[in-house]
């Protein structure tokens, strides 16, 4: 959505910049702000990222809209699928997290024939069952105050290098709506977004109608809609 907000607002890529990186978690992104680069690679998620033009990027920065926290409790999780799977979930789960099945023709196909291919034995499909009824939920629980305690940091952050740039705080969607642990887990994060917008003076902007495909990324009309509502929210503030 970054390139639509650009066009929207007469904005070369120059001037409208996508820091956004693969798998980065809450607490990467507050790093990443504090140091320019993540201390240690995450290793739930195996990335580490070394990037010291991202705090000039911010320092010099008018609007600045942050995203972060559903790779908290989506990487563990895709973790826990691939221990429960003993590791025959790798092929779904790159599918997956590289953003592949946008392009991939029917999604829904793509999953079943990634489900189907792993063979899985009546122990593994048990361990993943008991995954999504009951763990995802853990996971989820666990997770929640690290990635509200990164959001508050990852705000302050932003403020020491830059105290005047309008800080946009964009909300969730909930892509797994029938999962009712997740369905909690984005409605606490939505709430303490705008707790902390009220808190620190910032920007909420909410998008609950964003359109996503299966692998829970928006779709170019989901895209759309987000970048819809931040320049309503830039040339409104």
């Amino acid at each position: 959505y970054v390139g639509k907000v650009a066009a929207a607002l007469g904005l070369d890529r120059d001037h409208a910049i996508n820091l956004g990186l693969p798998a980065l978690t809450a607490p990467d992104l507050a790093d990443m702000i504090r140091y320019g680069k993540m201390p240690q690679m995450n290793m739930t998620s195996g990335c580490y990222y070394v990037y010291p033009e991202f705090q000039d990027y911010i320092r010099k920065a008018d609007v600045i809209s942050i995203q972060i926290g559903s790779n908290d409790a989506f990487v563990p999780c895709v973790a826990g699928l691939w221990n429960a799977t003993n590791h025959k979930s790798d092929a779904l789960a790159s599918t997956i997290l590289s953003g592949n099945l946008r392009s991939s023709g029917s999604a829904v196909s793509t999953i079943l024939k990634g489900i189907k291919d792993m063979e899985l034995t009546k122990e593994e499909k048990n361990a993943s069952w008991k995954l999504i009824t009951s763990d995802m939920a853990k996971i989820c629980d666990r997770i929640y105050p690290q990635t509200t305690s990164a959001l508050i940091s990852i705000v302050q952050e932003i403020r020491n290098l830059n105290p005047d740039a309008q800080i946009i705080l964009v909300g969730y969607t909930n892509p797994v709506p029938l999962i009712p642990c997740w369905r909690s887990y984005f409605n606490k994060l939505n709430k303490f977004e705008k707790q902390i917008a009220k808190t620190y003076n910032l920007t909420y902007v909410a998008i609950p109608n964003t359109e996503t495909t299966i692998d829970v990324h928006p779709t170019i009309k989901g895209h759309q809609y987000i970048a819809n509502k931040l320049v309503n929210a830039i040339e409104n503030p």
